[in-house]
């Protein structure tokens, strides 16, 4: 025993071998202290004739409660994880007495290991506990099915029960007929793409649920498969149009606007819904300044089709029809076209954060701002009034008084009329009946559209320190638009004076700043700014 005894549990001592401190601190249950399952870990700490194979993998943890995390391949703990987790794999240990560990992709762990197998930070997982009576530990997930959405059709009547995890206890329901989405699918659970919420706890959880055909234990079937019902990947109808937004890590935000924000079906596309404020938001993809939704959308004039907050069902008649499903996509900010913030992200919270009060001296700030532009409107010749955009869009005098009495009387209230909701619907709300009066109108709302997703592709260039492209953006964005003293246009003069700073270009810096001055002469951040560049240009 001695040989076990210093393998296992550290090196001999008179009283005999030391026992784990606790199950979290060994693979070995506290059941299984014997000889044979200490023999058992000494085989797996031996490193002799092992060699690590790259090969990328994912697997899902399929051992209860947890599956721990060693520094090395038989090492000591550095972390866990839960059931239900799934983790990505770069490489497999093989042959030799320690084959059969994993390496984490993409995570690194506290300690340093002294010599052998893995790397300083890395992070090692069993795939198979069965020489200590433990099991599978880790299932593989294919590739494919754990990137690809797929649509069940629930067929458990009245409802069936959505688990904590696949097998466990129950925490929400889906009632016949309801159409669900997953992302992911394990011996023969699926997992929704949908938040739940374990009782007393804010904290959103995952929700599994049994699939398979038609009958039988099962809940669900696909309705991918179903031979009276034909779907078409949401993706598939919306890629021509909308930005190029990969399925990647979801991200939880708040609905933080009072009156709720708009879903459409691509950005700046047909609304095919709305989010109350308060709402939780599941995005699995951000592309300039817009959120994807974890949820399929559909026509709206199609009867057989029940809407919900859960989603939708269909009904008999649905199944004979073919159906066409639409993204969501939702705006996350707004501020840039004078609309308030959309969206906040997620931290926990039990409820949606009220929307931050104005800073101090705002309303005083947006006095000064008018003024200002209202003088260098005068001084340069340029007028934004109501009637000078319908006069260059070649639409009749008389279309004025309508939309002045809806509250349209320049291009910033018409840039915020045209964003808020559908363009058609609003401004056939403010007298504009005539279609071809309406599409008019929104072609001169167009290029702020356009600006607002170049602005975003730099501001993204900028956070990640690119600010020769991040300049280059901004200077794109301000060349597709019109008017250069709206809210967008002054963020991105702003945003590019930063830039160029950053490029050792203080007098272009200096120069973008006091653009910003001239329209908005409390502008905050331009005040502090032209200091720091006049400060440059004096020091050089």
């Amino acid at each position: 025993c001695r040989k076990i005894r210093r393998c296992a549990c550290g090196p001999p001592s008179p009283k005999g071998p030391r026992r784990p401190r606790s199950q979290a601190d060994s693979d070995i249950p506290l059941t299984h202290t014997g000889a044979p399952a200490l023999q058992a870990v000494c085989d797996v700490m031996s490193a002799n004739q092992t060699r690590v194979k790259e090969e990328s993998g994912i697997y899902r943890v399929v051992h209860a409660p947890s599956v721990l995390v060693r520094h090395a391949p038989g090492g000591r703990a550095v972390g866990a994880k839960s059931c239900g987790d799934v983790v990505r794999t770069d490489a497999r240990t093989v042959g030799g007495e320690t084959g059969g560990w994993v390496r984490l992709r993409d995570e690194r762990f506290g300690g340093t290991p002294k010599g052998g197998l893995g790397g300083g930070g890395e992070g090692w997982m069993l795939l198979s506990g069965a020489k200590i009576g433990l099991g599978v530990l880790l299932a593989p997930v294919d590739d494919r099915a754990a990137r690809e959405v797929r649509r069940y059709r629930v067929r458990a009547t009245p409802h069936a029960a959505v688990c904590e995890s696949p097998g466990g206890p129950p925490i929400g329901k889906r009632a016949a007929g309801r159409v669900v989405r997953c992302d992911l699918e394990v011996g023969g659970w699926a997992r929704l793409e949908a938040d739940f919420f374990k009782p007393g706890c804010r904290e959103p959880c995952e929700g599994w649920l049994r699939v398979g055909d038609a009958g039988g234990p099962r809940a669900a079937r696909n309705a991918g498969s179903a031979p009276a019902v034909r779907w078409q990947a949401a993706a598939a109808t919306t890629a021509a149009a909308g930005p190029a937004a990969p399925r990647g890590k979801t991200v939880r935000m708040w609905v933080e606007v009072g009156g709720g924000t708009p879903v459409r079906e691509r950005p700046w596309g047909r609304v095919v819904g709305r989010k109350t404020r308060g709402a939780l938001l599941r995005l699995d993809g951000i592309a300039d300044g817009w959120g994807r939704l974890e949820e399929d959308f559909v026509e709206t004039d199609v009867e057989s089709v029940t809407a919900s907050s859960l989603g939708f069902s269909l009904d008999s008649e649905a199944e004979e029809e073919e159906l066409q499903l639409l993204e969501g996509w939702v705006l996350l900010d707004g501020r840039d076209l004078g609309l308030p913030r959309q969206l906040v992200a997620f931290g926990g919270e039990a409820d949606a954060p009220p929307p931050p009060p104005p800073p101090a001296g705002e309303e005083e700030r947006a006095v000064a701002r008018r003024a200002a532009t209202a003088a260098a409107e005068a001084e340069e010749g340029h007028d934004s009034s109501i009637g000078s955009l319908l006069q260059g869009a070649g639409l009749p005098e008389e279309l004025a008084a309508p939309l002045q009495a809806a509250g349209i009387v320049d291009l910033p209230s018409l840039l915020v009329a045209a964003s808020r909701g559908d363009v058609h619907r609003e401004l056939r709300g403010a007298g504009v009946s005539k279609l071809g009066q309406r599409q008019k109108l929104s072609a001169l709302v167009a290029p702020h559209w356009e600006a607002l997703a170049l602005k975003e592709r730099g501001n993204e260039a900028y956070r990640e320190s690119r600010f020769e492209a991040a300049a280059g953006a901004y200077s794109r964005a301000l060349a597709v638009l019109p008017c250069a003293y709206t809210d967008l246009a002054l963020a991105c003069y702003s945003n590019r004076a930063a830039c160029r700073q950053q490029m050792r270009e203080p007098e272009a810096a200096l120069a973008d700043t006091l653009h910003v001055l001239r329209y908005d002469p409390a502008n905050p951040k331009a005040v502090a700014r032209r200091r720091v560049y006049e400060q440059a240009l004096q020091g050089a």
